[in-house]
């Protein structure tokens, strides 16, 4: 969160979409991110899956750690990507803001 808004203030961005990107992945759905970023890295590294269930994947990550490096990277792109457009869309269509002297 806080690099996120540090981030956003120093490239002025706006600081709300950037907290609340910051937030996408909840406790709830960090595990089944980390599940399947583990298996889509181990995928693109060894060319097979990892018999995995996803409540298994973080007792797992510190072994299966450079798989879940790659998978990340790959994941978080396209998390980033659907954010932006779902950002920009909203912005779009939210009224502009009157500005009084």
């Amino acid at each position: 969160m806080w690099i996120a808004l540090a981030l956003a203030t120093v490239f002025r961005l706006n600081r709300m979409w950037a907290f609340v990107g910051s937030r996408v992945s909840s406790n709830v759905f960090f595990v089944w991110i980390a599940f399947i970023e583990i298996e889509l890295g181990h995928r693109l590294a060894a060319g097979t899956w990892v018999p995995l269930v996803p409540r298994e994947a973080l007792a797992h990550g510190r072994e299966l750690v450079l798989d879940w490096l790659l998978g990340a990277a790959i994941v978080g792109s396209v998390l980033a990507a659907i954010g932006g457009v779902v950002a920009s869309v909203v912005a779009r269509r939210w009224p502009p803001r009157e500005l009084s002297a």
